[in-house]
């Protein structure tokens, strides 16, 4: 069974005639525009093609492979947030945090900060 195109605004409008007439579809009298053609290729033709086989939903992220460990860090300094022109540094954001001076909850909130998830902090955690 042939497979008629799903956008027949492509073909030429004697293209189009001669198509509609080759599958036994009449045509209206006189010189039409070529929209005309289209709507009946479209009405006829393309709606005898065989329904798409139904295709499974999923973004395009899950077509992609993997990005290698090692390239992650190239774009960005390893461990910090990439920011923004906008963004302002806040000044209580050090490069040398000292984790033996931070209460349990403030090393808890700069590992989520950073994209950790540290489970639960407790006293012997900033142990070194």
């Amino acid at each position: 069974m042939p497979e008629f195109l799903a956008d027949p605004s492509v073909l030429t409008k004697e293209k189009l005639k001669s198509e509609l007439i080759a599958n036994n579809v009449s045509l209206p009298g006189g010189e039409q525009r070529k929209d005309v053609y289209v709507q009946l290729y479209l009405q006829y033709l393309t709606a005898r093609n065989p329904p798409a086989a139904a295709q499974p939903d999923f973004s395009s992220d899950e077509e992609r492979e993997p990005t290698p460990l090692g390239a992650r860090n190239r774009s960005a300094a390893a461990g910090r947030k990439a920011m923004k022109k906008t963004d302002k540094p806040r000044p209580e954001e050090k490069d040398d945090l000292d984790i033996t001076e931070m209460s349990n909850e403030d090393l808890q909130e700069q590992l989520v900060k950073y994209g950790l998830n540290p489970g639960p902090i407790v006293g012997t955690s900033t142990e070194l």
